[in-house]
């Protein structure tokens, strides 16, 4: 392994492997080895970074595996997944950077263990990484979470996204719960949305949703009241 890669420092959480990560991930610190700190400088002029790290050795996985590992769900290829599950044990992880101590960084929304080998580390760029219209027609991220899990997804998400939340963000969160609950794939190039409310709230749906006034997914009416609805695709 070390004839392709160099691990340039590790995860240092009191999360331990086997232990339950928060759907919007946790604090933490990233630990970079000495001989590789003069490789953080100016990272303090970023927000976010993307981490890479290293979950253990190349080994024969399964190409094929149940969504989050539920089992009424069909089997699906481990390249249209998350799944942790990969022929090559690498992952990817955008955290917020809080603080830079030296060698230090301290993160928030962290989605690696304790111990977790890094491999690099990257600035977030906006320009070339966010796309906000990006649909799926079939998403296993909300899979075997409960709905307050689900809310604190979507929580971190705006938070995450805008730097705050808004009451009229909650408002269309639980929007949203709602139609998940019903199996609404809610970023589906066929699911249309009839927006009325305020600036705030439009802008959280367009977050969740990646429908965009500018696409045919969506139409919006300024109102005092904030109100959701599907609508129904054209022919």
């Amino acid at each position: 392994m070390n004839e392709f890669f160099k691990v340039i420092g590790r995860v240092v959480s009191n999360l331990k492997k086997g232990s339950k990560i928060p759907p919007d991930g946790y604090s933490g610190e990233i630990h970079v080895f000495e001989e590789f700190e003069a490789g953080l400088r100016g990272i303090e002029n970023n927000s976010f970074l993307v981490l890479v790290a290293l979950f253990g050795t190349p080994s024969d996985k399964p190409l094929l595996v149940y969504p989050r590992g539920d089992f009424s769900q069909p089997l699906t290829g481990v390249f249209s997944l998350r799944s942790p599950v990969r022929p090559n044990p690498i992952a990817l992880d955008t955290v917020e950077l809080i603080k830079r101590e030296q060698n230090i960084l301290k993160v928030s929304g962290l989605d690696f263990y304790d111990e977790t080998p890094i491999l690099d580390i990257k600035s977030y760029s906006p320009f070339n990484e966010i796309i906000l219209s990006a649909t799926q027609e079939k998403s296993f991220i909300f899979t075997k979470l409960s709905v307050e899990e689900r809310r604190e997804l979507l929580i971190g998400f705006i938070k995450k996204s805008l730097g705050n939340i808004s009451q009229d963000s909650i408002e269309a969160i639980e929007f949203f719960l709602e139609l998940i609950n019903k199996n609404t794939v809610i970023r589906s190039k066929k699911t249309r949305y009839k927006v009325k409310g305020s600036l705030k709230f439009l802008e959280a749906v367009v977050l969740i949703s990646g429908a965009t006034i500018h696409s045919d997914r969506l139409e919006y009416e300024f109102d005092k009241c904030n109100k959701l609805e599907i609508i129904p695709s054209p022919l």
